[in-house]
C-alpha cells in the first residue's frame, strides 16, 4: 500500500462570539456526559465535569481540532 501526503485546507472555519454561545439546545437534558443529573449517592458521577470549567472562563479559544479519515473500511 502506497501512502502519500497531500496538503489540505479546512472546509470551513466558524468563529463564535459570546452572543451565540448561550445554551439553546433542546437535547441538553439528554446530554448526560456533559452534566450528570442522577441523584444516587453511591454511584460515581459520569459526566466530563465541563460546566465547572466553563464557569472558570475556559472557552476553548485557540484550540484547533482536526479530523482525519482515510475513508477506508477494513472490515470488508
Amino acid at each position: 500500500m502506497k501512502r502519500e501526503f497531500s496538503d489540505v485546507t479546512p472546509d470551513f472555519i466558524r468563529k463564535t462570539t459570546q452572543e451565540n454561545t448561550r445554551f439553546n439546545d433542546f437535547l441538553w437534558p439528554d446530554q448526560w456526559y456533559l452534566h450528570d443529573t442522577r441523584s444516587i449517592d453511591n454511584v460515581p458521577e459520569l459526566d466530563m465535569r465541563t460546566i465547572p470549567v466553563w464557569n472558570m472562563g475556559y472557552t476553548g479559544k485557540g484550540i484547533v481540532i482536526t479530523i482525519m479519515d482515510d475513508g477506508m473500511n477494513f472490515s470488508m
